[in-house]
């Protein structure tokens, strides 16, 4: 992901020691690596270098988890509206196909509506395909289009919500992260202020 190609400016940075190549998920997001020895971790690195690398990696993760979440959203209104679309086209062919009437209420403005008898002899509808462009299909190719739209609309969220939980397991883990190395640099300062005290101490 280009949004994770960014940070690698080196093979030893602590950017690149936090993401673990080997684990990314089948869309290429890398995962991030659970520190399991802090101080072997933080041996050749500052505090401050890795607490900026995650936070650099973390914000990466929550702009990536943001965008999925609105297409996700978008992805979630478009279903219904391709499936009722889609149910209106068979229910289209029905009634042609048993030489039956069809009606529906055109709007002419917002509060007027006129009733109209469809021509279902031609067996055509028109569909708007985004752009504001409309292309006529007969019933067969929009019946068509449609299922095919809504099966790859499916596939699609479905990527997205296992996307979206990668993403939020891994925040968690940097979250962890930070948390364990935060507790070990006021650790640290504690030991040093304990040595200068005692040093001020023994000088006395």
């Amino acid at each position: 992901m280009a949004a994770f190609e960014d940070g690698k400016k080196g093979v030893n940075t602590p950017y690149m020691r936090l993401i673990n190549d080997d684990k990314k998920n089948p869309r290429g997001i890398p995962a991030t690596l659970f520190i399991e020895d802090i101080e072997a971790f933080l041996k050749d690195e500052s505090i401050e270098a890795v607490l900026g690398a995650m936070n650099e990696l973390y914000s990466k993760y929550k702009y990536m988890e943001g965008s999925f979440e609105r297409s996700k959203n978008i992805y979630k209104g478009k279903i219904p509206e391709l499936e009722q679309t889609l149910e209106l086209i068979k229910l289209m062919k029905h009634r042609r196909e048993n030489d039956e009437d069809m009606h529906a209420n055109y709007s002419l403005s917002d509060t007027i509506y006129a009733k109209a008898k469809l021509n279902l002899e031609a067996e055509k509808v028109i569909l708007y395909v985004g752009a504001k462009v409309l292309i006529e299909y007969t019933f067969d190719e929009a019946q068509e289009l449609l299922t095919t739209q809504i099966e790859q609309s499916h596939d699609k969220l479905a990527e997205l919500n296992e996307d979206l939980a990668f993403l939020r397991m891994n925040s968690i883990t940097l979250e962890v992260n930070m948390s364990r190395i935060f507790n070990h640099s006021v650790k640290l300062k504690k030991l040093n202020d304990e040595r200068l005290a005692a040093s001020t101490v023994k000088a006395a």
